[in-house]
């Protein structure tokens, strides 16, 4: 007699009725379902993330899918205490089914639409990216986003759930950028030049795709006085809101002095933002 594979492979759990033994040689007290135990292996190890699932039916196709992929990294991002989670733009095509580019300005374009609502609504605070190659030499880019406070609020509050310890993300499923930064101590905070020339050299980046910026004076002292009266996480949700707002009032600055139009409506977002943030966050954990 020949046995079909498919007969001989193991089910994810099986039937035990009352008065059956149980696997343990005890009467069944009542009808049990016992699971397999590679079902079991798949279910205890399985990952796990918070998703805020009203945040994810508010969104297009596109934007929750993107949601559902990054909620992996950027749970592991905040569980390692780590400043940016990175998904490489090739491998996010091929899991989110999108067609990919090889042009830079294609795919800003493209990820533009997919991380607006996500910039929006505070789940990001500030996305860059980092060209590279993939393993076929075609172009690549690593995509870094910043938590921002909804993130944040989301982790809050899956960690106040019960067995929650258990489910932290292990360092060696992270992507190999953030690998990286998971075995290198905190980096020092940049001086304050740094940080100002880094703040306008993303603008061009972010605006105009420009990748090598020096950045003139009068830009690096508006970047100094924008973070040193506001900080960083702020100033970069300025650039971001700015980028966000452009299209619709048909406004795209020049230098970087021009964002600084946006500035007055940018704080009155970021703080409708962490407010709306620390409420989900109040709510979710009641």
């Amino acid at each position: 007699m020949v046995i079909s594979t498919f007969e001989t492979l193991p089910t994810r759990y099986s039937v035990v009725f009352q008065g059956e033994l149980l696997p343990d040689g005890t009467p069944a007290e009542a009808l049990y379902l016992v699971l397999s135990e590679p079902y079991r292996e798949i279910l205890n190890h399985a990952p796990v993330r918070p998703l805020d699932y009203a945040y994810l039916q508010a969104l297009t196709p596109m934007a929750q899918r993107f949601y559902e992929l990054l909620s992996y990294h950027i749970f592991a991002t905040l569980t390692h205490r780590r400043p940016h989670a990175t998904l490489r733009y090739g491998e996010y095509c091929l899991l989110a089914t999108q067609q990919r580019y090889t042009g830079y300005e294609q795919v800003k374009k493209q990820m533009y639409k997919v991380h607006r609502p996500h910039l929006a609504a505070g789940y990001l605070a500030q996305v860059r990216s980092t060209a590279t190659t993939d393993a076929d030499g075609q172009p690549d880019w690593l995509l870094h986003y910043t938590p921002g406070p909804k993130a944040r609020a989301e982790y809050a509050a899956f960690r106040r759930q019960p067995g929650m310890e258990t489910a932290l993300p292990r360092p060696e499923d992270a992507e190999p950028a953030d690998l990286l930064a998971l075995m290198m101590p905190e980096p020092p905070a940049a001086p304050p030049h740094a940080q100002a020339a880094a703040l306008v050299q993303q603008f061009y980046q972010r605006f105009h795709g420009l990748a090598q910026v020096t950045p003139a004076p009068q830009e690096l002292a508006q970047a100094t006085a924008l973070l040193a009266q506001h900080g960083a996480a702020k100033a970069h949700f300025l650039l971001a809101f700015a980028h966000q707002e452009a299209p619709e009032t048909r406004y795209t600055p020049r230098v970087f002095g021009g964002i600084l139009h946006y500035l007055p409506h940018a704080l009155a977002a970021y703080d409708a933002q962490a407010a709306r943030a620390t409420q989900a966050a109040s709510a979710w954990g009641r």
